[in-house]
């Protein structure tokens, strides 16, 4: 019995190191894991940034282009040829 009891012992070590490694290979997995969603959640960060500031940029651009149609008259030219006819009785 003795030979059979260290060959459990054996098959108990061999199966404690494969257990022990998946979840070493697991951890690394899970760390990769977050790593790259870190990774994707910086850049989705930064493109967020960089889109709000090119909306900013052209908020300001659209104000101040139409500052100066008021200043020059033309906003009251502008509008009326922005106003469709409208088809039908009403």
């Amino acid at each position: 019995e003795s030979r059979l009891e260290k060959m459990s012992r054996d098959m108990e070590a061999v199966y404690q190191s494969k257990v022990t490694e998946k979840l070493q290979k697991l951890e690394e997995s899970k760390q990769n894991v977050f790593k790259t969603q870190e990774t994707y959640r910086l850049s989705i960060q930064q493109e967020e940034e960089r889109l709000q500031s090119k909306r900013d940029e052209f908020e300001r651009s659209k104000r101040e282009w139409e500052e100066s149609l008021t200043k020059t008259g033309f906003a009251d030219h502008i509008g009326s040829l922005t106003k469709t006819a409208k088809k039908g009785l009403f």
